[in-house]
């Protein structure tokens, strides 16, 4: 992964030799995905609609599609920024419409009838456990403020 900055705080970085990019937050600018993410998405059985809860700027779904595990991944995020960013990568991946981001409260949003399977990578920590993270979007990401595990399965199983 090669990351170039752009003046909006945000990185272009690519994978599998830069086949496939990722616009995401600039080091020290918010959360920015990891090999958990990677990791992730070779694991999921290949389903025709995939939900990806928390899905970031986009990461996970962007894999499905690309190794053909997924026709169609809507994402839920609730950080407005990661939305942008995921509607970008789509679009810079060549799979717009086929990987829609829903900005909103996963224990809210209301998810589509025909999904096939549910991917999240949800928080690390509890709230008041392990050490905080000094921006606000990281912190987001990395602490069940917007939801805990059983909020992940519960929506996931609804």
């Amino acid at each position: 992964m090669v990351g170039k900055a752009d003046d909006l705080g945000v990185t272009r970085d690519t994978l599998w030799a830069g086949s496939l990019v990722f616009w995401q937050p600039a080091r020290g600018s918010g959360y920015r995905f990891n090999l958990d993410a990677i990791l992730l998405a070779g694991f999921v059985r290949p389903a025709h609609h995939i939900v990806d809860l928390g899905a970031g700027c986009g990461i996970v779904g962007t894999l499905l599609l690309a190794e053909s595990k997924a026709r169609q991944v809507t994402g839920v995020e609730i950080q407005s920024q990661l939305v942008g960013l995921a509607e970008r990568n789509a679009q810079e991946n060549g799979f717009r419409g086929r990987l829609v981001t829903r900005a909103g409260d996963l224990r809210a949003v209301e998810l589509p009838f025909n999904v096939d399977a549910v991917v999240f990578n949800p928080p690390y920590f509890r709230v008041g456990e392990g050490r905080s993270a000094p921006d606000p979007g990281r912190e987001i990401a990395r602490r069940e403020r917007h939801g805990t595990l059983e909020a992940f399965v519960r929506n996931g199983l609804r």
